[in-house]
C-alpha cells in the first residue's frame, strides 16, 4: 500500500488480531492512517474462509447465530472506536435460495441476457428473490436495530454495503425499507461501484439508482472497475460495461470516504496507476 502511494487505508476483515497489530505498527512508521474498517475486523479465530467477512450472519434465521453475529459487529465497532475510526462497512448476509446469479452470468456470456426472453427470465428471478427474503430480512432488521444501539453509544456510523449477488441482502428495495425504518439512526449507506455495476450488467438494478436514492446517507465508497461481472479491477478498464466514474463522482460529498478496493491478483504497478488515475480525476 505504501508502494502505490496510499496515505490512508481501510482495515479489512481478513486481518487476524496478530496481523492487525503488526499492520498498525507498520502503518504508524510509514505515516499511513486507518480511515475506515470493514466488519468483522479483526477476524474471528473461528473464521475458516478468508473470502467471507464474518463467521455468523446477522440475517440468520437461527437466533443464537444472529446474536453471535451482532456481538461480532459490536466488537468490531469497539475496536474501530479504539483506533479513532468512526466509519465501519458492513455486509448483511444472504437469503436461503438457489444461486440464480450463476444463470444470469451464463446468459450474459452467451448473449441471451438482453433479449426479450432474457428480460423475462430476469423478471422471474426478481420475483423469486422477493419471495425468498422472508425471515432472513426480518432478522436483518432486528440486527441492524441492535447494531445501531452500539453505534450510537460509540458515535460511530455503520455503512450497509450494496452487494454483488442478487441473492444477498439487501437489494435496492430492501435498502429503501431499511432506511425508512431507521431514519435518523447511525445506520447509513456504503456504495460499492463494482457490485452496483455488475447488478446493472446482469439486468437487475441500474447502477446510478443506488446513488441517486441513497446519496444523502452515503458515508463511503469502494472504488473499483468491472468488465462483465468480473470486478475489483483498478480503473479505468475502459470497457463498454465498466463503471461510469464521472457519474459516481457527481454523487459523492467532500467527506465521503473513498477506498480503492482491488483483488489480490492486481500488480503493484496497476494498483498505483489506478490510484493515480482516481486522484487525477478528482477522487
Amino acid at each position: 500500500m505504501a508502494q502505490i502511494g496510499a496515505k490512508a487505508v481501510e482495515l479489512d476483515y481478513r486481518l487476524s488480531p496478530a496481523m492487525l497489530s503488526s499492520a498498525l505498527k507498520t502503518m504508524e512508521e510509514l505515516g499511513i492512517k486507518p480511515l475506515s474498517m470493514h466488519a468483522v475486523c479483526p477476524a474471528s479465530v473461528d473464521k475458516k474462509s478468508r473470502n467471507h467477512a464474518e463467521v455468523f450472519m446477522i440475517c440468520s434465521p437461527d437466533e443464537n447465530e444472529r446474536r453471535s453475529a451482532v456481538r461480532e459487529v459490536a466488537d468490531c465497532l469497539q475496536a474501530a472506536s479504539g483506533l479513532g475510526i468512526n466509519a465501519v462497512a458492513l455486509h448483511c448476509g444472504i437469503t436461503l435460495m438457489e444461486r440464480l446469479s450463476f444463470t444470469l452470468q451464463r446468459m450474459y456470456d452467451d448473449g441471451s441476457l438482453h433479449t426479450q426472453e432474457g428480460r423475462r427470465v430476469v423478471d422471474e428471478f426478481k420475483a423469486r428473490r422477493m419471495s425468498a427474503r422472508g425471515t432472513a430480512f426480518d432478522q436483518l432488521l432486528k440486527s441492524l436495530e441492535e447494531i445501531n444501539e452500539y453505534a450510537e453509544r460509540l458515535n460511530a456510523l455503520v455503512g450497509v454495503e450494496n452487494r454483488y449477488y442478487m441473492e444477498e441482502l439487501p437489494n435496492f428495495d430492501e435498502f429503501q425499507i431499511i432506511f425508512d425504518r431507521m431514519k435518523g439512526s447511525n445506520i447509513r449507506y456504503w456504495h460499492d461501484t463494482g457490485h452496483a455495476q455488475v447488478q446493472e450488467n446482469l439486468g437487475l438494478t441500474a447502477h446510478e439508482a443506488y446513488l441517486a436514492e441513497f446519496s444523502d446517507l452515503l458515508i463511503g465508497v469502494h472504488l473499483h472497475d468491472v468488465k462483465g461481472y468480473s470486478d475489483h479491477s483498478p480503473p479505468p478498464m475502459n470497457a463498454d460495461d465498466g463503471v461510469d466514474f464521472g457519474m459516481v463522482k457527481r454523487h459523492l460529498k467532500p467527506d465521503t470516504i473513498r477506498i480503492l478496493e482491488l483483488k489480490d491478483s492486481v500488480s503493484v504497478e496497476s494498483a498505483a496507476a489506478g490510484l493515480s488515475w482516481l486522484s487525477a480525476n478528482g477522487f
